[in-house]
């Protein structure tokens, strides 16, 4: 059997070496035309496909599970905090999700804290050491007196654009605002109560002639103890030393004229008083018991308060007037019985000559009268007698009766409840 000659087994060898050339040529081949066609098609995305690497404005309830980084990349954000009128705010704090260490959950970061690389400019924070991708910034704490942005950002972090910026502007927080919507800011809860006390004599005012009289009743509706101060201003004139007042809960006291006169000296029987009555709740409680050393201090806590509202007591005024000059009491009568002998005036119907008739006339305690006196003096006012014609009337006194009676009253009552304000 004829065997092979060596040359044939060298030009095996070299067919095979050249084939195996021509299958890496063609595959390099055809690699480069796929990467051609892949660059061809990303060059006629239209522009309106494209991302856009601003930051964009997103409500705060977008779900984060959606924005998880692409790759390792670092890249660099910069959170910058300013005023309307363009002012750098230090101090705000935010949160960033995802967690660029982990790719899920919330990272949190603060202005000037250990992570803020940017130790320069206050009211701007620089973070670096973050992933390629999409990341929610949202303001969780404003600087001091302004309110937070409540508007999340997004921002995009890629190679093309490093670093990434969201910006946070924040408004100012009013005093009145800050009142309203703040609790901690309250420091008093005060209420005014008007009084009218004494007798008006004039028509010269909006009040008709009578005696007037106040009675402020406070309530404590509460079920801790509440510390008050008060005290009252006259119109055009001065006003009380303040009075400190511990009220236990479910407690009640009254305000009326006569503790308003003996603050003020005045008596009893003086012309009218007129002026406000101040109580005030004072929420820090330290301050009261600085008046008062020998009470106790006891303070009402934000929380409290937050509860309760502003309306830390009950505080209702009750007027009452009395049209009359002075206040009803009980009056004495004489019913004196008597008989006109003769009238020479002939005013007097001769009906009533000869026979008992009678009339009933208001006394005085401790008064000397004479009964035939004063029934001349009746006469002479009902038949229009002169002098003479009066004295010479002749009048036999039959009888005379001593009775008690009562003025008329001309009585009013009415009331209103205090609001309450709130002072800083």
């Amino acid at each position: 059997m004829h065997m092979p000659s060596k040359h044939f087994y060298y030009t095996a060898c070299i067919v095979v070496i050249f084939a195996l050339l021509i299958l890496i040529v063609l595959s390099f081949a055809t690699k480069v035309v796929i990467s051609k066609q892949v660059f061809s098609k990303s060059l006629q995305t239209p522009p309106d496909k494209l991302v856009n690497k601003s930051s964009t404005v997103l409500n705060s309830n977008v779900n984060s599970s959606t924005l998880q980084a692409t790759n390792n990349n670092s890249g660099t954000l910069t959170i910058v905090t300013t005023s309307n009128s363009g002012i750098f705010l230090p101090g705000a704090q935010y949160s960033i999700t995802p967690n660029p260490n982990f790719g899920s959950g919330n990272y949190t970061i603060k202005d000037d804290g250990p992570a803020d690389i940017n130790k320069v400019t206050a009211g701007i924070i620089t973070i670096s050491g973050l992933s390629q991708g999409k990341y929610i910034v949202t303001q969780v704490n404003a600087p001091k007196g302004y309110s937070v942005d409540k508007l999340s950002k997004i921002v995009l972090i890629n190679k093309d654009k490093n670093p990434a910026t969201a910006t946070f502007i924040d408004n100012a927080i009013s005093q009145a605002s800050s009142n309203i919507n703040g609790n901690s800011q309250i420091k008093s809860i005060t209420y005014n109560a008007k009084f009218e006390c004494g007798s008006i004599i004039g028509d010269e005012g909006p009040l008709r002639p009578g005696h007037y009289d106040t009675d402020i009743g406070i309530f404590n509706k509460q079920d801790y103890p509440v510390k008050l101060l008060w005290n009252a201003i006259v119109n055009e004139g001065k006003k009380t030393t303040p009075i400190v007042k511990t009220m236990q809960p479910q407690t009640s006291t009254g305000i009326i004229c006569k503790d308003i006169r003996q603050l003020l000296n005045v008596a009893n029987n003086s012309k009218e008083l007129e002026g406000f009555v101040v109580i005030r709740v004072d929420l820090n409680a330290e301050r009261l018991g600085l008046l008062s050393s020998n009470e106790s201090a006891t303070g009402i806590t934000d929380n409290q308060l937050a509860v309760d509202g502003s309306n830390i007591l009950d505080v209702q005024v009750f007027y009452t007037a009395n049209a009359l000059e002075s206040l009803p009491n009980e009056i004495i009568t004489s019913k004196i019985v008597f008989s006109i002998l003769s009238d020479s005036s002939s005013k007097i119907p001769s009906s009533l000559l000869m026979k008992p008739i009678d009339i009933t006339l208001q006394s005085q305690i401790n008064e000397i009268s004479d009964p035939e006196s004063k029934v001349k003096n009746f006469l002479s006012l009902r038949y229009h007698l002169s002098a003479q014609e009066a004295a010479a009337l002749r009048i036999k006194i039959l009888n005379v009766n001593v009775g008690v009676g009562s003025m008329i009253d001309d009585h009013a009552i009415s009331s209103y409840i205090v609001s309450p304000q709130t002072g800083t």
